[in-house]
């Protein structure tokens, strides 16, 4: 099924991670803002626009939470961190919610009817079971499963890189690789009919996402996550 719409979804992308996000300016920036990020124009468009974007996303945070320790923590880092931006107190979570669809709504701004992600496990009518080799003549219908089960070792903290010395030493895990295509087992991932192939999290993704603008745009992106899998976000 066809779910591009691009042009909708970069506008409604770059809006969504500017807003939900903590938004932070480097210090020669700031100083260039009266105020820092006071009000929104003035730092988008103007001769001090925003140079550096943060995103922060915490499993099951709510605004609540978020007024609590800022109120109860007022010299925290993320205190100064909503001090410092723009506080957006009206958003809400993708149904179903649950980390992917969730992640997946920041980056792209879109919910799981134009994403095509629902939940870490779900069932596509498109698609075959994973580990499947002989396509011909077989009836689509299957489980997309992009969570830590795809590892090649699930239950190694690295994915099952093999990280020397990362029992002793947990530290050690930022060794970890920034290709996490290596630390996948694709014969986990459910198949295209057409090509007979893995589907991989970024080629079952069909819009753009926020990594997507900023690189077509000449900027520099980076992102961490607590699954391989979360190189759908590489689009």
């Amino acid at each position: 099924m066809e779910r591009r719409a691009r042009a909708l979804i970069e506008k409604a992308a770059l809006v969504s991670v500017i807003v939900v996000a903590m938004m932070v300016l480097p210090t020669s920036a700031a100083q260039g803002v009266e105020g820092g990020l006071a009000g929104w124009g003035q730092g988008w468009g103007s001769s001090n626009p925003i140079q550096h974007v943060l995103l922060i996303s915490v499993d099951g945070l709510h605004q609540s939470d978020l007024e609590w320790y800022i109120h109860t923590y007022p010299e925290s880092e993320l205190a100064a961190l909503v001090q410092g931006g723009m506080e957006y107190t009206n958003a809400h979570t993708p149904v179903p919610s649950d980390s992917y669809p969730a992640t997946i709504a920041l980056m792209t701004g879109g919910n799981p009817g134009v994403t095509g992600i629902y939940y870490d496990d779900a069932y596509d009518q498109s698609v075959l079971p994973a580990g499947t080799t002989t396509c011909d003549g077989q009836a689509t219908g299957a489980t997309v499963t992009y969570d830590s089960p795809d590892d090649i070792n699930v239950s190694a903290l690295d994915a099952g890189q093999g990280i020397p010395g990362l029992a002793e030493n947990p530290a050690l895990i930022m060794d970890m690789t920034s290709n996490p295509q290596t630390v996948l087992n694709a014969s986990t991932f459910p198949v295209n009919p057409t090509t007979c192939e893995p589907i991989w999290p970024h080629q079952y993704l069909q819009v753009n996402t926020i990594f997507d603008v900023a690189k077509a745009a000449g900027l520099r992106t980076a992102w961490a996550d607590k699954h391989p899998v979360y190189e759908i976000l590489n689009g």
